[in-house]
């Protein structure tokens, strides 16, 4: 693809440019003290005809379209223009002038974007410096303001330099190697940014999917069957069902599988809406969402523990919740509703994207480092005072005892995960700081540590003789069922006369 291509794909207005007698040196060299507002609209009147839009926001775009049309397009005087800016960039105090190296060393081509959201940085970054000159009311949104920053850059030669030392990209840049727009023409523009948005969701997508379904192979149906064959036929099908939702092991496997299914739709979600804030804030829900389930399986699971050790304090041989456990699960249940609520209030009456994905972002990562490191806490003490219990009658070693494997490879995977929410917070406040890569996988990796623990609790809640006894159950069933149909076929042959 061709410079004057590419050119012409991003804007038509470029023939009736090269075919005009526009000057890029009148205009952006320009230095007699014409007003640069008058001077942008003389020359697009003249250029464009008499209604061209005015606008700030008109006038912004036209101006950048005008800057990189007269870097990049083979009009008649551009290999003087750039010379010109090449040796002293202060001669054209209208041009937003950048390294030519920007993008990076190979044949790049830097675009200045339509709006000027991206100088954010550089703008606040300037007033501060000299506050006296710029006001301190500057707008990235206001033609004057842009231009007063511009010509205030100008006397600046070191201004691009300070932008990429500081991480700012200000820019597009269109890498011709890889025919890709990006932030600099990378290793990041040409393959790691493709792969999170175009491969990676698939690959996250299809894990979560495998997962679930091994939860629901390897541990739920065994837990359905086995309830199935103990109440169904003594106590009905509607006590059963409701008996089977109550039962804390089938809870806490039930909220692992719909917070992995939830899960998933983050993924499609980064795949069907092409706004990046847009799809950032669906992202962030679908995300906390998922969180929030993952946290009430495990909540569900102490308080199971805890109702144990109660029990076998107090001589207890019951299956039923003590009342401060019932306690505690209620109001981890009320916290959980407060959360959904709060989520969706956030998201409801916020209107910046942006502002929605900070909010969210923060308020999940603290709120559940907060909660993963509790329950790193409550594993920790009601696993030793179990095995406290079961010690004071055999001499069995800890590493020996399933649940004792299951507490130590929680509470590793909830500090790592409470350590990188931390991560996240930091991240979300600083910006960039930490760098693209984490900001590209940060959620992501969110998601894979929850998926390990998924598998952490699969662990502990497999029984292997629930398992085999429900495959047993299951064939059974199936012949019985292939028989009955056999019988039934065999039924209406001999009615028929057959």
């Amino acid at each position: 693809m061709s410079l004057r291509t590419l050119t012409l794909t991003i804007d038509p207005d470029v023939t009736l440019l090269i075919n005009s007698k526009f000057s890029c040196d009148e205009y952006f060299c320009s230095i007699d003290g014409e007003s640069s507002r008058l001077n942008l609209q003389t020359t697009l009147q003249r250029t464009f005809g008499q209604s061209v839009n005015t606008s700030d926001s008109a006038l912004i775009t036209k101006h950048n379209f005008l800057r990189n049309f007269c870097y990049h397009c083979q009009h008649g005087s551009r290999v003087t223009f750039q010379q010109r800016l090449e040796s002293n960039s202060s001669q054209c105090p209208y041009f937003w002038a950048h390294q030519k190296d920007y993008c990076g060393p190979t044949k790049t081509i830097t675009i200045l974007g339509e709006d000027m959201s991206r100088v954010e940085k550089f703008k606040n970054w300037a007033v501060q410096q000299d506050p006296k000159t710029l006001g301190t009311s500057l707008s990235v949104n206001n033609f004057t303001d842009i231009i007063a920053l511009t010509v205030w850059r100008s006397a600046r030669p070191d201004a691009s330099s300070l932008e990429v030392n500081r991480g700012e990209f200000s820019y597009m840049c269109y890498c011709t190697s890889s025919q890709k727009f990006g932030m600099q023409c990378d290793g990041y523009t040409s393959f790691l940014i493709p792969f999170r948005y175009l491969v990676d969701p698939f690959i996250v997508l299809f894990s979560r999917i495998i997962t679930a379904a091994f939860m629901i192979y390897f541990v739920y149906i065994p837990l359905l069957v086995h309830d199935f064959k103990k109440q169904y036929r003594t106590k009905g099908f509607v006590k059963f069902v409701f008996n089977h939702l109550l039962d804390l092991k089938t809870s806490a496997i039930l909220y692992m599988i719909i917070g992995m299914l939830i899960g998933g739709f983050d993924e499609i979600i980064t795949l069907i809406i092409d706004d990046n804030y847009g799809g950032q804030k669906y992202y962030t829900i679908f995300t906390g969402i998922q969180c929030i389930f993952t946290g009430m399986s495990f909540g569900t699971l102490l308080v199971l523990w805890i109702n144990l050790v109660d029990n076998a304090n107090n001589m207890v041989a019951q299956k039923r919740l003590s009342m401060k456990c019932k306690i505690i699960l209620v109001l981890c249940y009320i916290m959980v509703v407060f959360t959904v609520i709060a989520l969706i209030v956030v998201f409801s009456l916020v209107e910046h994207h942006r502002f929605v994905a900070f909010v969210l972002d923060t308020m999940m990562s603290g709120s559940l480092a907060f909660l993963f490191t509790i329950f790193s806490i409550g594993f920790t003490i009601y696993g030793t005072r179990m095995y406290k219990v079961i010690s004071s009658t055999s001499n069995i070693k800890p590493w020996k005892l399933k649940f004792i494997k299951f507490m130590m490879a929680a509470v590793l995977v909830f500090l790592v995960f409470s350590l990188w929410l931390v991560v996240v917070s930091v991240q979300t406040v600083t910006g960039n700081l930490l760098g693209l890569f984490i900001t590209l996988f940060v959620l992501h990796i969110c998601s894979w540590i929850m998926t390990v623990m998924s598998f952490v609790i699969s662990f502990l809640l497999f029984d292997k003789e629930k398992f085999l006894a429900a495959q047993t159950y299951l064939h059974l069933f199936k012949r019985k069922k292939a028989l009955n149909n056999q019988e039934l076929g065999y039924k209406l042959l001999t009615e028929d006369g057959l």
